[in-house]
């Protein structure tokens, strides 16, 4: 007769019905449960859907806000009111509206950071309003619009020439995208986000890295946290002596400008890099900003400016040879030219 042995079965370690039950609460419902998973958070699979689901709308909702309170948005209402129509960024993609977004973002980093004086402004190609007599509304893209100084752009008033930059037909205008004269831009922004759709306006505001304003921060600052809600009327300084006043600091870091407001002849010299003007009109505007010339008389830069004021705006084929005959006499270009071959070169970098 064999004698009987006897298996001891050993317990695996990660056998569930082994372990001893974990009680704790529902991350998102709240309620208690019993789970033998240290890292099970979720008393179903209903409420862990719930709870990303949740987080999501929250992440929108923040973006969203993001949208809403920023500087960029609030301009962007503001052309859709003087156009009269939400229909100006019809046709916009992600990578577009960030191109518009990035062009704005230079426009106040020409007038300086943190000035509120507008030296200079964004001037349709195609105009933003035109005369009933025209065919079309400009729109809000980035290939429409240029930096230029305020004054000369005053100056040109509303005039245009056909066929140029971009527009949208006004047969082709729908009544519900009408924007009246007396919405404000904050009732303008709603449906602006309305009209490009929540997830688009959320890419754009990922991509673009679009924050609202220091105003909007602070005055949503005073409501997260229960405080009476200040007045309109104060000013952004203010808001922050206030805010900094409630958390018991004393005089707030104020507000410092951290960059110049360029010259009319450096944004014109931008502005013709960025549109692919022709390397030798480039050359004279920056031979006038590198030789910081004095001997050049005031008309001729005016008229230098004027020829690139209307290169920009698509009215003269090409700003070179005007920009020769007014500024050769005073320049010479082949000075700014740096022709040594570095290819060659196997220098070890002393940086």
């Amino acid at each position: 007769m064999k004698a009987t042995t006897l298996t001891k079965t050993k317990t695996k370690a990660n056998d569930p019905a082994a372990k001893p039950s974990i009680r704790r609460y529902c991350k998102h419902c709240k309620i208690r449960f019993t789970t033998k998973l240290k890292t099970k958070l979720y008393c179903s699979d209903k409420c862990k859907a719930a709870s990303t689901y949740q987080r999501r709308a929250n992440s929108v909702e923040k973006r969203i806000f993001r949208a809403q309170g920023s500087a960029f948005f609030y301009w962007v209402a503001q052309q859709a009111i003087r156009a009269s129509t939400l229909q100006i960024l019809e046709g916009h993609t992600v990578e577009s509206m960030v191109s518009l977004y990035n062009l704005f973002k230079d426009s106040i980093r020409m007038n300086g950071t943190g000035s509120t004086e507008r030296l200079y402004v964004l001037s349709h190609i195609y105009a933003a309003c035109p005369d009933n007599s025209s065919n079309g509304v400009g729109q809000l893209f980035a290939d429409n619009l240029i930096i230029v100084p305020a004054l000369d752009n005053q100056r040109h008033g509303n005039a245009f020439k056909e066929g140029t930059g971009r527009s949208i037909a006004r047969r082709s205008l729908k009544l519900k995208h009408h924007v009246h004269n007396d919405e404000t831009p904050k009732e303008v922004i709603k449906r602006l986000v309305d009209f490009l759709g929540e997830d688009f306006v959320e890419k754009v505001v990922v991509k673009a890295k679009i924050q609202p304003t220091a105003r909007i921060k602070l005055f949503a600052w005073f409501e997260a946290n229960g405080i009476k809600t200040p007045s309109e009327k104060l000013s952004t300084q203010q808001l922050q002596a206030l805010k900094d006043e409630h958390m018991g600091k004393e005089g707030g870091k104020g507000f410092t400008f951290k960059l110049k407001a360029y010259t009319p002849t450096e944004v014109y010299a931008a502005e013709l890099e960025r549109l692919n003007a022709s390397e030798e009109a480039q050359l004279y505007l920056k031979g006038v900003i590198w030789l910081n010339l004095s001997n050049i008389p005031h008309d001729v830069i005016a008229k230098a400016h004027m020829v690139c004021f209307k290169f920009l705006h698509q009215e003269i084929p090409d700003a070179t040879p005007h920009l020769v005959h007014f500024l050769k006499p005073y320049i010479d270009i082949t000075t700014l030219v740096d022709d040594t071959d570095y290819s060659d070169l196997n220098v070890a970098c002393p940086f």
